[in-house]
């Protein structure tokens, strides 16, 4: 069957866009294997945009980013001739943008039921371990996963080189709320960003953000970056593993964000981030 239409995306939240302002325009088209999802926004979209598909039987969240064309595409079934997408935040599951084509016109109430359900959003707080990206292995050289079995013995031999600040975890503890857990922490930033190579992936992922790739054996790495606000300020330190949709490294369940290596395979590869609160140092769940 084929399949080619566009609609248009409409906002629904008066917190980013004016409400029932139109924000792009979205053309869907059924090829061979999949469903190709052509977004045209005409004003940038905030940090930790996804995108619900939903049609009476089934829904697909699914990350985008912040460019102003982008496109996704879907291996799974859904109902083209009804269905309804919306845009909305991961961080606060608010929808800020709404586009149906056909009779099915899923409610918001029940729209952000689904995004709630699908992401099990928690409301506990999580405590971090540093540790746990450096002591076990989730990246290899060109992409290709495996757990490297002498990562404890190479930790001992680089403990001087982490005294020496070429490599590190951020462990620092506040010891009052009011303190800025980023200005504790700063300096070990500085030397982390200054002596690593630039992901230029993540990078464009996020806007205003800067990530490395830290080397800690011969072909093994994880990322590290930082996101600031408008006025450059920090607001977020993140840690980054590379893993699967369907496997999640151990310590990143239910407290990371799954970025797929490719919009057309986001069941795929892909790297898994963990923000921690700049200002309080806090791991956000």
């Amino acid at each position: 069957m084929s399949f080619s239409k566009l609609l248009i995306l409409k906002s629904v939240n008066d917190n980013f866009f004016s409400s029932e302002k139109i924000i792009g325009v979205l053309k869907v088209e059924k090829l061979e294997d999949f469903v190709s999802f052509n977004f045209d926004f005409y004003f940038a979209l905030p940090n930790d945009c996804y995108t619900l598909i939903a049609d009476k039987d089934n829904s697909y969240s699914l990350a985008l980013s912040t460019n102003l064309k982008q496109t996704i595409s879907l291996s799974k079934n859904i109902e083209l001739e009804n269905f309804t997408l919306c845009i909305y935040s991961h961080d606060t599951c608010e929808i800020l943008g709404l586009t149906y084509n056909g009779n099915n016109k899923i409610s918001l109430e029940k729209l952000k039921k689904i995004i709630k359900d699908d992401f099990n959003f928690l409301k506990d707080d999580y405590d971090y371990d540093d540790e746990q990206i450096a002591s076990e292995n989730y990246y290899a050289k060109d992409g290709v996963r495996y757990q490297n079995e002498n990562v404890d013995g190479y930790n001992l031999q680089t403990k001087k080189e982490e005294e020496n600040g070429t490599s590190f975890m951020l462990d620092e503890k506040l010891s009052s709320s009011n303190e800025n857990y980023f200005i504790k922490v700063q300096e070990k930033v500085n030397i982390l960003l200054q002596n690593n190579k630039s992901n230029e992936f993540l990078n464009g992922i996020y806007k205003n953000s800067l990530f490395v790739d830290v080397q800690y054996s011969k072909t093994d790495y994880y990322s590290f970056g930082i996101i600031y606000d408008d006025f450059k300020n920090a607001k977020y330190l993140c840690y980054v593993v590379l893993g699967s949709y369907s496997k999640i490294p151990k310590g990143f369940e239910k407290i990371s964000k799954f970025i797929p290596l490719k919009n057309y395979l986001p069941y795929d590869d892909g790297y898994y981030v963990i923000f921690q609160d700049a200002i309080s140092g806090k791991t956000l769940s």
